[in-house]
């Protein structure tokens, strides 16, 4: 008979069960109360994280100035990955998504200024 495994580290050994969702869990994956980090983040279902909130911010600043859009897309994607990992509350999710979406429009709108110029300084 194999030993339990941990069901988010392929091939860790488990050290644990989730009291909540009856899964295996390594010593990364504890959190406190016996549960694992996922069912600990919704068990806590406290109010976004400040990452998710400054993603959002710097987001729709740049759609002003434009390089703090590219900020908020980095932070939306870090801030998407913690909250599918279970180290950042589920409700970060709309405004890590809303950070990702202003950064893209700044990563658009920066790349077309850089085109224009390009295409004017090989015009001229």
């Amino acid at each position: 008979m194999s030993e339990p495994l941990c069901a988010r580290h392929a091939g860790v050994p488990s050290t644990f069960t989730c009291d909540r969702c009856g899964r295996f869990g390594c010593s990364a994956c504890e959190a406190d109360g016996g549960l694992c980090s996922e069912c600990f983040v919704r068990a806590s279902g406290g109010p976004s994280s400040r990452l998710a909130k400054v993603g959002l911010a710097l987001g729709m600043l740049g759609t002003c100035t434009l390089l703090p859009g590219v900020a908020a897309l980095a932070i939306g994607v870090f801030e998407r990955r913690r909250i599918a990992e279970g180290r950042a509350p589920p409700s970060g999710m709309p405004l890590a998504r809303g950070a990702i979406i202003l950064g893209w429009v700044s990563v658009a709108a920066l790349v077309a200024i850089g085109l224009r110029a390009l295409s004017r300084a090989l015009e001229g």
